[in-house]
Parts: C-alpha cells; structure tokens; sequence
C-alpha cells in the first residue's frame, strides 16, 4: 500500500516562555508533532512575537528533508486545535482552530518525497523530537490527542474540534 491516510489532531498552547534545551530563549522552536525522518510540524518565533508553524518533510535532497513555512500563526498563551492531515503520498494539509471556531489553512505537496517514506509507520512524538536529543522542547499544554484513519474534511474538523468524542467515531484510531 503506497498510501496511508492520516489525520493528527490535538488542541496546542504554546506558553510565552517557551524553553529550549532548558533555557530560556526567544529564539526557541517548539516541536508540536514529529516523527523520526518522516515529517514533523513546529514553531518559529516571528517578530510579533507569533509562533509561525512550519512543516518539515522529507525528500531526495542530501539534507534528506525540507522546511515549509506555514501561512498558520499561533499567538502565544491561546489554545488551538491543530490538525495535521496528509493522504500518505504527497499532500499535505495544516489546519489551526482558535477557540472562537476561526480556522487558519496551509496545503503543500511533497514534491519528490522518496517512495519508501510513504510506506513507513508513523513512530509520533507530540511535543518533542522523536530522536535522543531533546532540542525542541514544548513548554504549554497538549490535550485531546485524536489520530484518524483517514483525511478529514475541514467540515468535519469543525463539527468535532471542541466536542467530546464517544470513542467509536468511524476511522477514529485514538
């Protein structure tokens, strides 16, 4: 199977002291969801003091990966729902919630991304790097944590971002 389609949500609030390595630093970025060579999804310090998501994912170029600035913008200290969806091959969609129910959108495709990344398991790590070295670390809070069998639809992120699931939602893998 070529594709595996998958929808990562969770709700995100990145406090304004945001630590890296242990200290404290404006410059900080934050890992909100990452997986070891596959793709992973943090935050870069703007000069309004925002957190610009950018996505990373990988491809044939010697570095093996490549960073994608977002249009998505997280204000410190608010909640978000993030979602992150991709339909196992090359698209890619970003989607941010805001308590008030407006949505930020960001779509890429991952062009030239190697085929044998599009068979891997996802090994997910919510707010921290999946390798040994603790270096994006995620000073906030995380909740609600949904993986998804499929690519949801921005309609149906928006009937379920702020409602408690039963657990038995059809394609809901946790």
């Amino acid at each position: 199977m070529d594709s595996v389609p998958l929808t990562m949500q969770a709700w995100f609030r990145l406090d304004d002291n945001i630590k890296e390595s242990g200290n404290a630093t404006k410059d900080a970025t934050p890992m909100l969801i990452d997986t070891y060579n596959n793709f992973s999804l943090f935050g870069q310090r703007t000069s309004s003091g925002a957190y610009q998501l950018t996505l990373r994912l990988p491809t044939p170029q010697p570095e093996g990966w490549a960073d994608r600035p977002t249009t998505v913008a997280l204000e410190p200290n608010n909640y978000y729902a993030i979602a992150l969806l991709t339909d196992g091959a090359a698209n890619w969609t970003l989607r941010a919630i805001d308590t008030k129910g407006k949505m930020q959108k960001f779509e890429t495709k991952a062009t030239g991304m190697p085929k044998e990344n599009r068979k891997k398991l996802y090994n997910l790590a919510f707010g921290t790097n999946v390798s040994d070295l603790a270096s994006y670390n995620f000073n906030g809070y995380i909740d609600e944590v949904r993986l998804w069998n499929k690519v949801l639809a921005d309609a149906e992120l928006m009937a379920t971002y702020d409602h408690q699931l039963s657990g038995d939602e059809k394609d809901l893998y946790l």
